[in-house]
């Protein structure tokens, strides 16, 4: 899951946005569909633009791939604090 959204982050983070952390909650159901997705405020910059991008790269990622069938959960929450630092 998380190396699907680097992925896209990659691609779609440039050096003209801001250093800021942004932290996600999302939830995911068996079939790796995303089922809820929150920014944690108090846990996250600010800045809407790294705000809308991390929000964003969790929706245009989904759906992830679905669970091992070995997994009984029905859902799993997940999070994630996306970094965002200029090289």
């Amino acid at each position: 899951v998380r190396e699907e959204i680097r992925r896209f982050l990659k691609k779609h983070y440039t050096q003209e946005y801001e250093e800021g952390d942004v932290m996600v909650s999302f939830v995911l159901n068996q079939g790796g569909e995303l089922i809820g997705l929150n920014i944690i405020n108090n846990r996250s910059s600010n800045n809407t633009d790294l705000r809308n991008l991390s929000y964003r790269s969790i929706q245009d990622v989904s759906p992830f791939s679905p669970f091992p069938k070995n997994l009984s959960q029905k859902q799993i929450s997940f999070n994630l604090t996306v970094v965002f630092k200029k090289n």
